[in-house]
């Protein structure tokens, strides 16, 4: 069983489902709004989890804990490898890609640019050429990109193997 604490902005649908994706595969899940750095510290000083996970946080990350090389921080970024940034889905959709993607990355100082544990890309459902909104490609494809890079995450972290790129 992996201790996973969760440092969120809000439990949104991302959180919602990776938590419930966690909980199934029988690990331990504790989840924090985190309000600020010291609020974030604070939390993962009383849960001294194994993991610390991302889904949904718009807040830096304190370098008191990506730093920590013992206890991995990673980042549910909905964007495709290289992509770094705020509003990765508007980009997307602004600039018609047909495909797009979920990476899971190493927290670090420069935001979105840590070593890159999982990344899963996906086609932009574009049904009779009509252009999906933000909300129906985060909700679906993100989600579900989000959930197999999860799984390797987990299994490549239970198994030892975790060395990302």
């Amino acid at each position: 069983t992996i201790c996973i604490l969760f440092l969120c902005d809000a439990f949104n649908s991302m959180a919602q489902r990776l938590y419930l994706e966690c909980i199934e595969a029988g690990h331990e899940v504790v989840v924090h709004l985190a309000k600020n750095s010291d609020d974030m510290i604070d939390q993962v000083k009383r849960t001294q989890p194994h993991l610390i996970l991302c889904p949904f946080l718009t807040k830096r990350v304190p370098e008191k804990i990506w730093s920590n090389a013992a206890v991995p921080c990673l980042i549910v970024h909905p964007g495709i490898e290289g992509d770094r940034g705020m509003s990765s889905i508007d980009w997307a959709l602004k600039e018609h890609a047909e495909e797009w993607g979920v990476t899971i990355l190493q927290a670090e100082d420069e935001m979105d640019a840590g070593d890159i544990w999982a990344t899963n890309n996906f086609k932009i459902s574009r049904h009779q050429g009509k252009v999906p909104t933000k909300s129906s490609v985060y909700r679906g494809e993100c989600i579900n990109a989000a959930v197999v890079g999860l799984r390797q995450v987990l299994h490549d972290f239970a198994e030892g193997n975790s060395s990302p790129r």
